[in-house]
Formats: structure tokens, C-alpha cells, sequence
């Protein structure tokens, strides 16, 4: 699985009001929203992409997240089995923040995510 370095480099640029210390507004998050779902089907539909990929920003930076938002597409799978959606995303959190997936939360659902394609485990001789 690749992580994908050039997404906090292109969000940065992209929204340069927004810093990794204070919550980004309901426009923002919405906004960082779409462009992290484009962000990652682009970069991993790109030929050499890798089969899986994720990337994931966090507020604040240091410590314990209020806030974060993590996508992931996986190449031999799509289709989210959780929510039946193209791709992965998860609004979450670790310090409590409204109703959204403890950081624990999203990474079972990530693996489920990516392991998908696999099918299920048989017993060999």
C-alpha cells in the first residue's frame, strides 16, 4: 500500500487559510472533502498507480486529532462493502468530536477496505 506524499503539499497549496492547528470551517471541510476524493481516484488511476493507495490529513498536526479525514481507492476493489461507495472515506476523530469513527474505527474499516479483493481466507494442506 502506498501513501500518497504530494496531498498535504497540494492542500497546503490549494487552501492556505487553512493550518494544521485550528478545525477547518463546514465550507472547507467540505471543500478538502471533494478535492481529497479527486486527489486520490486521479493519483491512483495514473498507470503506474498502485494497486492500494490512502492518504489522510488530521487537525491538529501534533498530538491527538480532533478532526481527520482519511480516503483510499483500491484498484481491484472499489465498491466500499461498508458504505457501498467507489472509494473509501472516513470522517474521525481521537479526542471526541461529534458523531464521527474513533481513529480505531476507521483504520478496521480501511483494512476491510483494502483487503476486499482478497475474498475470503480457505484452509490449505
Amino acid at each position: 500500500m502506498a501513501g500518497l506524499n504530494g496531498f498535504n503539499s497540494q492542500l497546503a497549496e490549494r487552501f492556505p487559510h487553512v493550518d494544521g492547528t485550528t478545525l477547518p470551517s463546514e465550507g472547507d471541510l467540505r471543500a478538502i472533502y471533494e478535492f481529497g476524493r479527486s486527489y486520490i481516484s486521479e493519483a491512483a488511476n495514473k498507470p503506474d498507480g498502485p494497486d492500494l493507495a490512502f492518504c489522510a490529513v488530521h487537525w491538529p498536526e501534533n498530538g491527538p486529532a480532533l478532526l481527520g479525514m482519511t480516503f483510499a481507492y483500491n484498484r481491484r476493489h472499489l465498491k466500499d462493502p461498508t458504505t457501498g461507495d467507489a472509494m473509501f472515506y472516513r470522517m474521525w476523530t481521537e479526542q471526541g468530536y461529534g458523531e464521527v469513527l474513533t481513529k480505531e474505527q476507521m483504520q478496521q474499516d480501511l483494512v476491510r477496505y483494502c483487503v476486499a479483493h482478497m475474498g475470503k481466507p480457505q484452509a490449505v494442506d
